[in-house]
């Protein structure tokens, strides 16, 4: 069952791979040139991103969309804070 401690649990152990994923990226990452390089902020983290991706998969759910409407943006919107800024627009 889908609790917010089940969400906080998976979110604690995504963010902490994501920290060290970052490190290893930015020291392997090719270097840009002359291209434009966006730097735009996105409303949720990818630690955020992930753990509902993975909590998704890890439930008896079969529909993303429907996961996300009817599970988290209802149910579970406190645990992730970005989420009032993705709903609003």
């Amino acid at each position: 069952m889908l609790t917010p401690d089940k969400i906080i649990e998976t979110f604690v152990k995504v963010d902490n791979f994501c920290k060290e994923f970052e490190v290893d990226i930015a020291n392997h990452q090719l270097d840009a040139g002359n291209y434009k390089v966006r730097d735009r902020k996105a409303s949720l983290a990818d630690s955020e991103i992930i753990t509902i991706l993975v909590t998704f998969h890890s439930g008896h759910f079969t529909n993303l969309k429907h996961f996300y409407l009817a599970h988290i943006c209802m149910c579970y919107k406190d645990c992730f804070p970005g989420m009032a800024r993705t709903l609003k627009g």
